[in-house]
C-alpha cells in the first residue's frame, strides 16, 4: 500500500511520448493522393488505380514495423505484394520510363511512411490501421462514384463526365 504522506514523485511523465502520433498517417494520405496524380497519366482511372496501389504499399510498411508474429507477417506481405503488383501492372503497363521511375519512388515513399506511421502509433495499432484501411478503401470506391453522380445532377442538362 502506498504511503499517502510520501512526497510526490520527481519522475516526469510525458503524455506526448505515450500517445499515438498520427503525423505520418496524415503525411501518407497527402503523399498517396498527390503522388498518384504525379506518377500516372492524366486520366482519372489511372489516378484511382495508383491511389489504390498506395494502400497495399502502406500496409506492407506497417506490417514490417509492427509486432505481428512471423507467419502472419509473411502472409500479409504476400497478399500486399500480390495486390500491389496487380494494381501496378494495371496502372503502369505501357512502360513509360519516367512513369515507372515515379511509380518506384511512389511505392518506396508509401512503404517508408507505413513504417514511420507504425512506429508512431503505440496504442491499439490493429484498430487504428484497420480503420484507416477501411476508410481509405471506401473513399476509393465512393469517391469516383460521387464524382460521376455530381456531374449528372440534372437530367435535362445531360451528363458531362470529366
Amino acid at each position: 500500500m502506498p504511503n499517502p504522506y510520501a512526497p510526490p514523485s520527481t519522475e516526469i511523465h510525458e503524455p506526448i511520448a505515450q500517445a499515438n502520433r498520427l503525423l505520418f498517417v496524415w503525411i501518407w494520405l497527402a503523399v498517396a493522393i498527390l503522388g498518384a496524380m504525379l506518377a500516372t497519366p492524366a486520366d482519372i482511372f489511372s489516378i484511382v488505380l495508383a491511389t489504390a496501389f498506395a494502400l497495399p504499399c502502406y500496409i506492407l510498411g506497417v506490417t514490417r514495423a509492427s509486432d505481428v508474429d512471423g507467419l502472419s507477417r509473411w502472409l500479409i506481405t504476400i497478399v500486399c505484394v500480390l495486390v500491389a503488383g496487380f494494381l501496378a501492372v494495371a496502372t503502369w503497363f505501357p512502360l513509360v520510363p519516367n512513369l515507372v521511375i515515379a511509380a518506384i519512388i511512389f511505392a518506396g515513399a508509401n512503404v517508408f511512411l507505413g513504417v514511420k506511421s507504425c512506429r508512431g502509433v503505440v496504442h491499439s495499432r490493429r484498430r487504428v490501421f484497420t480503420a484507416i484501411g477501411i476508410a481509405y478503401s471506401m473513399g476509393l470506391l465512393l469517391g469516383p462514384l460521387v464524382l460521376v453522380l455530381h456531374s449528372c445532377r440534372l437530367p435535362s442538362e445531360g451528363c458531362e463526365v470529366f
